[in-house]
């Protein structure tokens, strides 16, 4: 049986008296796009900063590629960095580095461990056209669209080849036609075999594209399940509501 790409368990955020996060315990095959839904607030986007940050959350553990993090242990330096290019993230709003070529930006998170920096250029370049970037490679990146901005923000977390590329919803940010390419360049990603860990508003996009939905409500998983067997048959009453209320 392989190993998890990632492997969370018994995951406890607190903020001050709330408990944002209750326990989480989560495992994601390689390949496998597993997507959170729920309603606001219910802890999607905080789970995927606790794994961005790594050094958030106050109990359970993290395990990624045999090596792990478990709170309340502060973690080494040189741990914490070399997790967190395991997990290449793509933010709900726009943050690529500015000054920098989309090549460049890309560039520099596949250039990572030995890899020496032509090759680097090399592999991004390769993504960018692989992913139909090719046209905005050599775009300066504050001189972009935000849609654009998105795709190339996904790119370069693929240029990073990580363990699992985290998704906090790059949409979310748009609407119609440009947020639709980005969700169709995530499409392709998942189609190229990346794996993914992804909040998505929309959930036509995650019936037609996620191997598992994680239902989250008040901080907790209520339920996790093969996607299509989620929105045609939910175990639990709160994700049935949740369904009925968003019309799926």
């Amino acid at each position: 049986m392989s190993r998890p790409a990632l492997q969370i368990t018994g995951l406890c955020r607190q903020l001050g008296a709330f408990p944002a996060l209750r326990g989480i315990s989560l495992g994601i095959e390689p390949g496998e796009h597993v997507a959170l839904i729920g309603p606001s607030g219910s802890g999607k986007a905080m789970l995927l900063r606790c794994l961005r940050e790594l050094d958030s959350f106050q109990r359970g553990r993290v395990e990624v590629a045999g090596e792990f993090i478990a709170a309340p242990a502060p973690p080494p330096p040189e741990l914490l960095a070399r997790m967190r290019r395991r997990l290449p993230f793509v933010a709900a709003e726009p943050d690529l580095p500015a000054g920098c070529t989309v090549l460049s930006c890309c560039a520099s998170t596949a250039a990572q461990g030995d890899t020496k920096p032509t090759v680097a250029e090399e592999e991004a370049a390769e993504v960018l056209d692989r992913l139909g970037l090719g046209a905005i490679m050599a775009r300066m990146t504050e001189s972009l669209g935000v849609a654009d901005q998105q795709r190339a923000a996904i790119a370069r977390a693929v240029a990073a080849r990580g363990e699992v590329t985290l998704l906090d919803d790059p949409a979310s940010c748009l609407s119609g036609a440009e947020a639709q390419a980005v969700l169709n360049l995530m499409s392709e990603v998942k189609a190229a075999g990346t794996t993914m860990l992804s909040a998505v508003e929309s959930l036509d996009f995650v019936r037609q594209n996620a191997d598992r939905v994680v239902f989250m409500d008040r901080g907790q998983v209520v339920e996790v399940a093969a996607t299509e067997c989620f929105f045609t048959a939910p175990s639990s009453a709160r994700a049935a509501e949740f369904l009925a209320q968003r019309g799926a």
